[in-house]
């Protein structure tokens, strides 16, 4: 790798990283240059006597997923939060599985339909609890035809050119 010259913040000329007064990361154009796999940006680090840092200590170690992953997997949702989108309202919703769904056990998903914010909306308005529901069955799935021209379900055969269409419920089934 090619060093950098020093810096006011920095006087070991060995060293290819720069910082300037508030601590930031700067390299110069040659060593950018020289990187040519991940274990060179490792050993850039190294020398510079920094560690690298995962994008795990970013998150929570919650993967978000697709609800496809979660129809019939019981899980109980940890919490669950409404935001606004821009297409409206949603909600994400942290669960964990009892067992783990490809290697992994802690999920976040969201939705935004008429299915699972709404039954969410709903708990939370009568127990003033965003969390704790324990769901024995997962998520099931509601399929139909959807008419963009009707703004709704459709049965066919239909006028208007349709589209198929998922609503996912938390499945309440005995």
């Amino acid at each position: 790798m090619v060093s950098s010259k020093p810096t006011d913040a920095q006087s070991d000329s060995r060293t290819p990283v720069r910082t300037n007064s508030a601590g930031e990361l700067a390299f110069d154009l040659d060593t950018l240059a020289s990187i040519t796999s991940a274990e060179d940006v490792q050993k850039l680090f190294e020398s510079a006597g920094l560690a690298l840092t995962s994008a795990s200590d970013l998150g929570d170690g919650f993967a978000l997923t697709e609800k496809d992953r979660l129809v019939g997997t019981p899980f109980i949702a940890l919490q669950w939060k409404e935001h606004m989108g821009d297409f409206g309202p949603f909600v994400a919703v942290h669960v964990v599985t009892r067992d783990a769904v490809d290697g992994q056990s802690k999920f976040v998903f969201v939705d935004g339909s008429s299915g699972i914010r709404e039954q969410l909306a709903y708990l939370q308005d009568k127990t003033k609890r965003n969390g704790g529901l324990v769901c024995n069955k997962g998520l099931r799935t509601s399929e139909y035809l959807f008419c963009e021209t009707c703004k709704g379900a459709v049965k066919q055969p239909h006028e208007h050119q349709t589209k198929p269409a998922t609503t996912y419920y938390i499945d309440t089934s005995a």
